[in-house]
């Protein structure tokens, strides 16, 4: 073959698009372009994928940015979430038995808050009513009644002293600081001047007989404290019966209406215990002054109710994409306060992160994203290989100081992970990664390139209609559509292709539209595509000038 057989004519080292044979004079005239294009591959991938409501069958989507993946992905994950089942609400309540451990209580959607609600309700109101029991006027009279037949029956232990102290010479008087007993002398009480005067062997008969009188002191003393402690004990027995049934009118309503959530009977009868155990933050006495709200809020943080997951308003399973997938973000944390220089948290400052808010449903993550955050890799996948998460302080996780104290119970998990990245690290998880070759069975891949011929530039030129509309720029006439099919091929490098990195595209329709507006033109066409063109180029040939200027002056050979 000569080397004239080998020359290809320029006209042959570009395909142009014959803007003639388009039926339409602007993408006007155009109707935008729903679903994807030719990426059927990589939607019936992903349908399979969400299809298979199996554990390890996670999905991973490859692909070049720009293909619309993460769009179609979107798109695809609220279709399968509108047809699955709202996931119940998750709260934390207060651990009356351990309070470092937070119990969590798995609700349906929505009754998670409206519980919060109801102890908020029943906390109000045993605050206004136990006070109003305890000063009704029939108790007050009942508990006057046993105080005053205690105090009958001490007076009558008491005279019963005095009598047989009389007997033995001695006259007894009670006061602040106990018995005081003092000897007769002809039915008078001797002064201590008077004492002192007595003989040495008067003195020594009058100790006697004040030994004399000691047991019965004794017995005095242990009969009236029996008496007292007797009365107290049903008095408390009787005001704690009173506050049993002022406490379980409302409690027996939310037993009623949450019966069915496991693990909220038992709580509600810890909540009751603990009002009767601490009768006291109830029932305040008036003479002390009303403590800050931010303090009697903390005093009451047992009865609080933590919605760390509210699916309350939720219609399907939730879709969450998380942007900045860091530690805190996808795990939850413990949050904390500073009061007075000291670091403080309970049960409700437990917050949730991505995973759990998804929990039911499906999380999205970008790959780009997820592998700059230390440490979240290995942990989401020991989320998805025991099914389920804790959330804790990230120095709990290093295994260093514990900064919270609190270890909040775990939590179930039963989510789909779709990971959105290159197919580079699609390739070096798989073959480097064994557990996500167990726990990412499917993989979705997005071409990057599509065969040119007349249905797909058909299609091109809907997107470019979809593209000014959605974008608000001017419309592309015929040649301007052209034109952006021919820079299409020239991505990648193909005359018989062209690219399916929309963004691409995108990019040269908005810069195109900013010239059309600076020539005051009504629509963009192939002069403004091909400048637009010429001027990303220019912007980006800094490198590919200075090379060519080392070549030229024998710099670089």
């Amino acid at each position: 073959m000569t080397a004239r057989n080998r020359e290809l004519g320029a006209d042959k080292l570009r395909r142009t698009c014959d803007a003639s044979a388009f039926g339409f004079d602007t993408t006007d005239n155009l109707e935008v372009l729903h679903g994807v294009i030719e990426q059927d591959r990589a939607v019936k991938s992903l349908r399979v994928g969400l299809a298979i409501n199996k554990r390890n069958y996670n999905i991973f989507v490859a692909g070049a940015s720009g293909t619309g993946r993460t769009t179609i992905v979107r798109t695809a994950l609220d279709e399968a979430a509108s047809r699955r089942p709202t996931p119940p609400d998750w709260v934390y309540v207060y651990n009356f038995r351990d309070k470092e451990a937070p119990v969590a209580i798995e609700m349906p959607a929505g009754r998670g808050r409206q519980f919060a609600a109801d102890m908020d309700w029943l906390v109000a109101g045993l605050k206004e009513q136990l006070p109003q029991a305890f000063r009704d006027k029939g108790h007050q009279e009942e508990v006057q009644a046993l105080i005053s037949r205690s105090l009958a029956q001490e007076h009558e232990y008491f005279s019963a002293l005095t009598r047989k102290a009389a007997d033995i010479g001695f006259s007894v008087k009670s006061t602040k600081t106990g018995l005081i007993t003092i000897p007769m002398l002809e039915d008078k009480p001797l002064s201590n001047k008077e004492y002192e005067a007595l003989s040495d062997s008067d003195k020594k008969v009058i100790e006697e007989r004040r030994r004399q009188l000691e047991p019965y002191i004794h017995d005095f003393v242990a009969r009236t404290r029996a008496v007292e402690t007797s009365t107290q004990e049903t008095i408390k027995k009787r005001q704690l019966a009173l506050a049993r049934r002022v406490c379980s009118v409302p409690i027996r309503r939310l037993k009623r209406r949450y019966g069915k959530v496991a693990g909220l009977t038992a709580h509600l009868d810890a909540v009751q215990e603990h009002v009767l155990e601490n009768l006291g933050k109830f029932i305040r006495d008036e003479s002390r002054p009303q403590p800050p709200p931010e303090v009697e809020e903390r005093e009451f943080v047992e009865f609080k109710v933590n919605v760390v997951v509210d699916n309350s308003g939720a219609n399907g399973a939730p879709v969450v994409m998380e942007p900045r997938p860091s530690y805190y973000n996808l795990f939850g944390k413990i949050e904390k306060k500073v009061e007075n220089g000291v670091y403080f948290t309970d049960f409700t400052m437990i917050k949730a992160g991505a995973v759990l808010k998804a929990n039911g449903g499906y999380l999205l993550i970008n790959t780009t994203d997820l592998f700059t955050y230390p440490l979240v890799w290995e942990n989401l996948k020991n989320i998805l290989r025991y099914r389920q998460t804790t959330i804790e302080d990230l120095g709990e996780h290093l295994g260093y100081l514990p900064t919270s104290g609190l270890k909040p119970a775990p939590i179930p998990i039963n989510l789909k992970i779709v990971l959105v990245g290159p197919a580079h690290v699609y390739e070096l998880l798989h073959r480097y990664d064994e557990e996500f070759r167990k726990l990412f069975q499917v993989k979705s891949e997005f071409d990057y390139e599509m065969t040119r011929n007349r249905e797909t530039v058909e299609e091109y030129a809907r997107f470019v209609a979809t593209m000014c509309r959605n974008e608000k720029l001017r419309p592309v006439d015929r040649d301007g559509v052209a034109a952006v099919v021919e820079f299409g091929s020239r991505l990648v490098e193909s005359q018989d292709k062209v690219t399916l990195q929309f963004n691409h595209i995108c990019n040269i329709l908005i810069e195109a539209d900013a010239i059309a507006g600076d020539q005051r033109a009504l629509l963009i066409s192939r002069p403004q595509i091909e400048e637009a063109v010429r001027q990303r180029e220019f912007r980006l040939s800094l490198m590919e000038e200075k090379v060519r200027e080392s070549i030229l002056d024998q710099t670089v050979f």
